[in-house]
């Protein structure tokens, strides 16, 4: 079964669910790298509070460097409106 999505520049993006799970796959692996978890402890370290807005805009700033990689590699921006559509 393949899924639409828009891809945020009005454009569609039809996925099947092998596609969809490889994209997650995709992330998954880009979270669990040891840099990515050292810089998102370090994060959590800095601010203390993971319900601030600081925190929320810094942790979405880094996912932002795995997003940005993986996301084109499915027709997606690599950017905030590529992640919305995702």
């Amino acid at each position: 079964e393949a899924h639409d999505t828009s891809s945020g520049r009005g454009g569609k993006i039809i996925m099947s669910a092998q596609q969809t799970i490889k994209l997650q796959q995709d992330l998954l692996e880009g979270f669990s790298t040891k840099d990515f978890k050292e810089k998102l402890a370090d994060l959590h370290r800095l601010h203390g509070d993971t319900t601030s807005g600081k925190f929320k805009s810094e942790r979405a700033k880094l996912l932002l460097t795995v997003q940005s990689k993986v996301l084109p590699k499915y027709g997606f921006e690599g950017s905030p409106i590529g992640v919305m559509y995702m």
